[in-house]
């Protein structure tokens, strides 16, 4: 299965076989117009304040829940609907769900309709994604009233609960979502959100399904996309984070910093800015790549070597469109640290729009890509960013703006098949 986040590549291979790589790595996409999250998301990290439902925060202890499996056509909702009430018949023959099941650091979303889910082919495809939210939004004849149940950290369920009795009709892994979209704003789904999430044990079986939500009020959408774009920022502390145990499989968790640096025209290196994660570019001026990659833990996966530096204009990138560019040097800085540099050339052909002046108001995207190898893993692992830039006259002088790399963090879901030498 390809991934834009890390996936295997044929041009080399590890020369340790402990691991393998399990259904690949979370990385969540959220699209659409996300100016009112990354405003929420900036006054949130400056207040160190933690977010609740403006509808209902009714937060109570952890319950078992079982896997969903997966509903495989876009009228699904009624199959949905009809495991839901002969689940709530066993369960007035038993013993209903007390009003105290969801998990007390659960966020918990009131007014939320779920419409029913697709299979996808392109889990990361906005296009898709948007053409299965207008069409169950429009087509959908039965709806289910739940209650959206988020947790607040990356090991964890988002759950779908069924408000007349608390029980819990389906959850989802937050490591399995891989690309989340709210409705446009001019149309019918402005109220509407959904996101693609993988079922299968292995990257050999699994499939791709779209599922869409439809919220009661348009400001409720935001907040939540809001709540999972935080919630896989978020590693228990208890755990150690680069190391989780899941079943029989665990997390390889990885820091990846990205950096440009400009010719200055004096033979000189000055790190280019950004503003609002917008990277500010100088037209025509030949710039450095830094990447930096490090893990934390007490366990740690050793990387053997960097054997690709790639770029790219553009996002969800193919593999075939990435330009490998001429690295420079690569290795451990600290023990800790590895350290990988290259040299670009934009006034390439190939790199066109990225040396191309943009408009006021505009910005390009590109995607900057490492390819390593990691002792202990069978295939090699690449490390994708997907960032923003605005292209500027060569005179221009910028001032004020921030100089710190770009950072995200990657986690691997790794199965271990041997002893570690």
């Amino acid at each position: 299965m390809e991934d834009t986040v890390s996936r295997s590549s044929l041009d080399s291979s590890s020369t340790g076989d402990e691991y393998v790589v399990v259904n690949g790595e979370p990385k969540l996409r959220i699209t659409g117009d996300i100016r009112d999250i990354n405003d929420e998301i900036l006054d949130r990290m400056a207040s160190s304040s933690t977010l609740t439902s403006t509808d209902s925060l009714n937060k109570e202890p952890e319950n078992d829940f079982n896997e969903h499996p997966a509903i495989q056509s876009s009228q699904s909702v009624n199959e949905l609907s009809s495991k839901l009430q002969q689940k709530n018949a066993a369960r007035e023959r038993s013993v209903s769900l007390p009003a105290t099941s969801l998990e007390e650091t659960d966020t918990v979303f009131n007014g939320v309709t779920y419409l029913g889910c697709a299979l996808v082919n392109a889990p990361r495809s906005e296009v898709e994604i948007y053409r299965n939210m207008a069409i169950l939004n429009e087509q959908t004849q039965m709806v289910i009233p739940i209650i959206l149940s988020v947790p607040n950290t990356s090991i964890g369920n988002i759950r779908l609960i069924d408000p007349t009795n608390d029980s819990e009709i389906a959850n989802y892994k937050i490591h399995r979502i891989l690309f989340c979209a709210r409705g446009p704003n001019e149309s019918n789904e402005k109220k509407c959100f959904a996101f693609t999430c993988s079922h299968g044990d292995s990257a050999d079986n699994a499939i791709f399904q779209c599922h869409v939500f439809r919220c009661e009020i348009q400001e409720a959408v935001g907040k939540i996309l809001y709540c999972f774009a935080t919630t896989f920022r978020k590693v228990p502390k208890e755990m150690k984070e680069s190391k989780i145990m899941l079943d029989e499989e665990f997390v390889s968790t990885f820091s990846v910093s990205l950096e440009f640096k400009e010719d200055d025209g004096k033979n000189n290196l000055t790190t280019c800015p950004k503003d609002k994660n917008i990277f500010k570019f100088r037209s025509n001026y030949e710039k450095k790549i830094v990447i930096n990659v490090s893990q934390t833990g007490d366990t740690e996966l050793m990387i053997e070597r960097c054997f690709g530096l790639l770029i790219s204009p553009g996002r969800n990138v193919k593999h075939a469109d990435m330009q490998l560019i001429e690295m420079k040097s690569m290795g451990y800085t600290d023990g800790k640290n590895y350290l990988v540099s290259g040299s670009w050339d934009p006034t390439e052909e190939c790199f066109l729009v990225l040396n191309t002046e943009t408009a006021k108001d505009t910005r390009v995207f590109l995607t900057v890509a490492v390819d390593l190898v990691i002792h202990g893993i069978q295939e090699p692992v690449r490390f994708a960013i997907e960032t923003k830039a605005k292209i500027f006259p060569m005179t221009e002088r910028f001032w004020n703006f921030t100089k710190r790399p770009h950072q995200e963090l990657f986690h691997i879901n790794l199965k271990q098949v041997g002893l570690l030498i």
